[in-house]
């Protein structure tokens, strides 16, 4: 290799250590443009992957945001309109409304034990329910939602103000209480038939401070059941932009509408995403048997690009499962930008709050009535829906009315005088003429036909 590189060095007239320097330049160089040009295929690489990212990066938060505030001013008009005409129904209600009685009770919670006291002190002024003017009252308490524990006060017989001073333990910690509703049901006390509801007053742990003793009177209120009422679900809703992945987890159903001959249900919840008026996915809970007031706290994931987030609805089913036949639907609630009320404020919520869960609580409508928020069709309103009754009375008045010109007719008949009847007589004969010479043609022309085979004869015999 030396003398190899000496005749170079020597043929290019230059020395050894000038020939050597001059190859380590040249390879310098070479480094130099090769370093520039991976410099620059990666620039370009990385502007590449930043355009990709930045495609299929979510929507803005402002667009979100004009979203949200969107959907919820819309909901705030709605509820203020609702609001208006409940404290109308509320106000005419309340004078109708008699007075049961109050009751008086006292909320001590002790933190370090975690325990929860209470405390049924008295009542006043109850609702005479037997026919001697008093009642045999007791008083009964829960923890909701569950109904199966239950503590009792003492029966304190005929008297109108009883007193009681009976106290009952809690052991759960505050964390366990917060969730829970304390339910005292007043009734009066019969040996031979069911015990006779007073009034009843429910106090959301929620709402109360259990840093401190609570003591104080409250109305009893009677809760009426309306007949049309289909039931309570809750459940939350998460959406997150970037991914573009809709969560859905059906919590619990309450106070359901009974499906069964024996006064219960078994639901399930039907939970489909439609996009444009058109079903995309449909996915199923498990089956609760014989209760109405079903647990789940199952899970569904859909996927939903922000893109279709306007035309997408959530629809939320309850059904009554069926082993024989068509299993039928208890109610159904629709969640979307067509939506109205609770149902648009809980997906404003959601777009607004992403990556957040949101949970709520719904009350189920009649299924015909919530499948208009995904058709876009406004659904019809007290004067356009017509009772069965209605339509029966309908169709009778239309018979009726068919019935009535016959009706009318015969008079007429009746009414017509002799002079109007002679001359259907007159015309009678002429028509029994017109009928007379009719037949002597016929019977002519009859004969006529007869005769010509015989002159046809005739002829020919006489050729022959």
């Amino acid at each position: 290799m030396l003398h190899e590189i000496e005749d170079l060095a020597h043929y290019m007239n230059l020395s050894v250590e000038a020939f050597i320097a001059s190859l380590a330049a040249l390879g310098l160089l070479l480094l130099g443009l090769c370093m520039c040009c991976c410099c620059g295929c990666n620039t370009r690489c990385c502007r590449r992957c930043r355009r990709r990212n930045k495609k299929k990066k979510g929507p803005d938060v402002k667009s979100l945001q004009q979203l949200s505030e969107a959907a919820k001013e819309r909901a705030e008009m709605e509820e203020l309109a609702g609001l208006a005409e409940e404290q109308d129904a509320a106000s005419s209600k309340q004078e109708e409304k008699p007075c049961l009685g109050r009751i008086l009770y006292r909320l001590d919670y002790e933190f370090d034990s975690s325990t929860l006291h209470v405390t049924i002190l008295r009542c006043e002024q109850l609702a005479a329910m037997d026919v001697n003017g008093t009642s045999d009252p007791y008083v009964k308490i829960y923890m909701l939602p569950d109904k199966k524990k239950k503590f009792e006060t003492k029966v304190k017989k005929k008297t109108l103000n009883p007193v009681f001073n009976e106290t009952f333990t809690y052991k759960a910690t505050y964390a366990e209480l917060i969730p829970k509703t304390i339910l005292l049901c007043v009734y009066d006390h019969d040996r031979l038939s069911k015990h006779d509801l007073v009034g009843e007053v429910r106090l959301p742990i929620c709402m109360m401070d259990l840093g401190q003793t609570i003591e104080e009177w409250r109305d009893l209120e009677r809760t009426e059941i309306d007949p049309k009422a289909l039931g309570d679900i809750c459940f939350s809703i998460r959406y997150v932009p970037t991914t573009g992945k809709l969560s859905v987890v059906v919590l619990e159903a309450k106070n359901l509408k009974k499906m069964d001959v024996g006064g219960a249900s078994d639901p399930y919840v039907k939970v489909c995403l439609f996009y444009k008026g058109k079903r995309t996915k449909k996915k199923k809970s498990s089956v609760k048997k014989y209760t109405l007031n079903p647990y789940y706290n199952e899970s569904f994931s859909f996927e939903m690009p922000f893109e279709q987030i306007q035309a997408t609805h959530l629809q939320i089913t309850v059904v009554d499962y069926d082993r024989i036949g068509h299993s039928d639907p208890i109610g159904r609630v629709v969640l979307g930008m067509n939506a109205t009320g609770l149902e648009l404020r809980h997906w404003a919520d959601m777009v607004a709050n992403p990556r957040r869960p949101i949970a709520q609580w719904h009350r189920l409508k009649d299924p015909d009535e919530a499948n208009y928020v995904i058709t876009g069709q406004k659904p019809p309103g007290p004067k356009d829906k017509k009772s069965k009754k209605d339509k029966k009375q309908e169709k009778d008045k239309k018979t009726e009315k068919d019935k009535q010109p016959d009706k009318d007719k015969q008079p007429e008949k009746d009414k017509q005088p002799e002079n109007d009847k002679q001359p259907e007589n007159d015309k009678q004969p002429e028509n029994d003429e017109k009928s007379e010479k009719d037949n002597k043609a016929e019977k002519d022309k009859a004969s006529e036909k007869d005769k010509k085979p015989d002159k046809e004869k005739k002829i020919r015999k006489e050729n022959f």
